[in-house]
Order: C-alpha cells, then structure tokens, then sequence
C-alpha cells in the first residue's frame, strides 16, 4: 500500500473518530512569511554568539563571561534570569516591535537560539549557575575533535568575530575567554563635546514635533557622548591596525547595542565628529548587521543639531 493511500486511511479514521467544529480557510502570505523568516538568517552561524550575549547584557547584568572553548560555547551572567516560560516563548517576540526591556532580551535570545540550529545541532541549554545564569551550546563532537587538534588557531575566527564586535557598556563589563574588553577610546582632545543621558546631559533641546512615542522611549533610555574634534581630523584611516576597533573614528557614529558595536558613517559635512551611544532598544535590519534607517537618522539628528547650536 502506498504512503499517500496509508495516510487517506489515518486521515479518514481521525476524522470518523471525532466531532465537528468549525470550518474556514486562510491565506498563506508569501512575501511576509519570507521577510519573517530572514529573522532568523543571520550572516554566519557564529553570530548567535553575539546574540547570546546581547541577550545576557538586556538582562540588566553587571558582569558578562564568555568561554569559547573547543567543545562548547558558553556565556554566564549575573542579571535577570530567564524563566522556562521566556526562554520557550521567546521566538514570539521577532514578530513586535516594542522596545520593552523585557521583550528586547527575549528578542535577543530568540535570535541566539534560532542562530545556534545552524552552528549546531546540539541542545541551546539555559541553567541557573551560582547567583546567575549560564547559557550554553555544544559543538558537534566532528568538529569539537578538529578544533583540540588545531588548538587556540582553530578557534582565532570565531574568537576575531567576539574582539572585533562586542563592546563593554558602562553598566556592564565583558570577559572573553579570561580576558576583560577594553571599551572605546575616547579623544584626548575636541572643540566641543555633547552629553546624551545620565546626570549632566547638554544636548540641544530636541525637536520633539519629528520624534515619534517608542523613539523618546529609545532617546530616554539611551547614554552617549558627541564631540567635535580638532580641524583636520577627519579621517579614520588614521586609526587602521591593531587597536582600530577599540579607537574612536571621526567621521562616524558608534552604537553600543546590548554591547555590540554598529559602527555607522556619518554624512560628508560630519566628517570631523564622532559620537558614541550606549542603548538597548535600537532596531536593525532583518539580518541584524546594519541600524534600521529611521533610528540611524534620529541620531544623525541630534549631530546636526549640536553643529546648527554653534552655527555650523
């Protein structure tokens, strides 16, 4: 008997065994379920990693670990723990757009989660550790095996992706792999600086009529710092080499998400300023690698405000 012939039977039996509802229909749109979908497609494998301590740093922690090793991947954190519930129904939260706290770090670990299908097919296991959490994911045993073999080169790629994009915040600090990241560095010199957020903020006066209600929640939960630098000091290429990531880049504007590091150019006429902002609640694109245009421009914004207050 055939499989199709097997299942009409099954479907008929099911059928003869039950009562009646409802009927209806629905339509499947394509175009959405595609664009929802690459919510999950993120630019490589290893990028869950970031995701992972994304979700840790939203938790509200003070100290994030990271342990890259040959076998396993694994981030423990002193913040909010999550519960069963959150961890199990945190893929709902890809489909809002809230900037909650609560919804972002469950966004966080949704993204972390449905990356990690793809690093590996191993379990992504949460577990309470001492007075935190620990998030951790096994490589396949092939794998694990090669990179004991090849040793702490086997692992510089993944180990180059964490150095290169992950960013203390002034709340929360990093270790990798034993080692605490060092945050940005900050100009020694300026013409003018600018605080956002914290005690003595002295930004422009924002022009509120253009700002939208979840945007002043973006602004009132964000902490940065604007400067204006000294003449001819307009180009990065300056800071190229071993220290580049952790350097200061004129011409462009530095976003601390969840302690990663969205480095965005500014436009021409800004080519002598930088700024630097720490914040949770900023959107992306549906790969995750670039700022969402609208939340880019709010910030460039506020640049071209402090230029406009000294007549620039």
């Amino acid at each position: 008997m055939s499989d199709e012939l097997q299942m009409s039977e099954l479907l008929d039996r099911l059928q003869a065994a039950a009562d009646f509802d409802s009927s209806g229909s629905f339509q499947f749109d394509t175009n959405r379920a595609a664009a929802l979908m690459e919510k999950y497609r993120l630019p490589s494998a290893g990028y869950f990693m970031l995701h992972a301590v994304g979700a840790a740093v939203a938790s509200a922690s003070s100290l994030v670990e990271i342990q890259l090793r040959s076998d396993n991947f694994q981030v423990q954190f002193d913040g909010a723990p999550f519960t069963p519930e959150e961890a199990e129904n945190c893929f709902a939260t890809l489909w809002t757009r809230e900037r909650e706290a609560k919804l972002i770090r469950q966004r966080e670990l949704a993204l972390a989660r449905g990356g990690a299908s793809e690093w590996t097919r191993s379990p992504f296991q949460i577990s309470n550790r001492g007075n935190g959490q620990q998030i951790r994911v096994q490589r396949p045993q092939l794998q694990a095996r090669l990179l004991r073999f090849l040793g702490a080169w086997g692992r510089s790629e993944e180990e180059e992706l964490l150095h290169q994009h992950l960013v203390p915040t002034p709340e929360c600090s990093i270790v990798l792999n034993g080692k605490k990241l060092s945050g940005l560095t900050h100009p020694r010199q300026w013409r003018q600086s600018w605080s956002l957020g914290g005690h003595n903020p002295n930004l422009p006066e924002i022009e509120w009529g253009s700002v939208s209600d979840d945007q002043r929640v973006l602004l009132g939960g964000s902490r940065g710092l604007i400067y204006l630098l000294q003449d001819g000091e307009n180009s990065p290429a300056q800071f190229q080499g071993a220290g580049a990531t952790r350097s200061y880049w004129p011409g462009y504007l530095d976003f601390v998400l969840n302690a990663r590091l969205y480095r965005c150019p500014l436009p021409g006429p800004l080519s002598n300023w930088w700024g630097v902002v720490w914040l949770s609640g900023l959107r992306r694109d549906l790969s995750h690698t670039h700022i969402a245009a609208e939340d880019l421009q709010l910030f460039q914004g506020l640049i071209r405000q402090c230029q406009e207050q000294l007549g620039g």
